[in-house]
């Protein structure tokens, strides 16, 4: 993933990776009551009762511009609260901790409950740089066959004709540990053989598919804490590139 970047980048990847990981530490000692801040509050601001945000967070180059970015997924991306969405995330949503330059948060379509059928039903053609794909926990509590889920996410991609895409891992569901094991290790596949990018930002918060003590209230969603800092780990993936390349590296 860091081919073809100096020392001076790398060191500089690497002290932020540290950056996000403390954040996601102290979210797990700190965690306050789940629920979503409502509609239009998805600013990149850390929520009540957590740390600030990590200066060494992504300031990007002089001159560099901007990456427009496009998200379809359900709750984790959108938030809990009924009107919580793409453009409108709730303080559940992974994308209150992305929103950060050279990311530009665009259009895409992100509804609670959402399966990946109903996304691949819901999106549309998105103007962006790089699409992010997080779905299938819904599929997983429905008893979706995976050939179907494939199909849904192969064709979310293809609709929405994105160059570059990351497909993102769904989070730890407590009710179905070995089930979200099997599902991320697919995706991961899926990825490989369609050329996206996989990221994993959940594997701090993750235990072999279960939720770490103080990450979740009820074994399905992130706490604010938590999902802020998913959304720094995904922010890190978006602009230095998961696995298979990004702006830096390459595809």
């Amino acid at each position: 993933m860091m081919e073809g970047v100096s020392p001076i980048e790398r060191t500089a990847f690497v002290a932020r990776r540290v950056a996000v990981s403390a954040l996601l530490a102290v979210a797990l000692t700190g965690c306050g009551p789940a629920g979503g801040l409502g509609p239009g509050s998805g600013a990149a601001t850390p929520p009540s009762n957590s740390p600030a945000a990590p200066s060494t967070v992504s300031a990007p180059e002089a001159g560099a511009a901007g990456l427009e970015v496009a998200v379809v997924g359900d709750s984790i991306t959108a938030g809990v609260a009924p009107g919580d969405d793409a453009e409108s995330p709730g303080g559940q949503s992974w994308l209150t901790g992305a929103d950060l330059p050279p990311l530009e948060l665009g259009a895409g379509w992100a509804v609670p409950g959402a399966s990946t059928g109903e996304m691949r039903d819901g999106v549309r053609r998105l103007d962006a740089d790089v699409l992010v794909v997080m779905g299938g926990t819904n599929d997983l509590q429905r008893d979706v066959p995976w050939a179907d889920t494939r199909d849904n996410i192969r064709a979310i991609v293809s609709t929405a004709s994105v160059d570059r895409v990351v497909l993102a891992a769904i989070p730890p569901l407590d009710v179905l540990p070995d089930e979200v094991v099997v599902f991320n290790d697919r995706l991961r596949e899926l990825a490989e053989l369609e050329g996206w990018e996989f990221v994993d930002p959940w594997t701090d918060v993750a235990l072999e598919g279960v939720y770490r003590p103080g990450a979740t209230s009820d074994g399905v969603h992130p706490t604010q804490q938590v999902a802020f800092a998913v959304g720094r780990e995904l922010h890190e993936a978006l602009v230095h590139g998961a696995t298979g390349g990004g702006p830096e590296t390459g595809r």
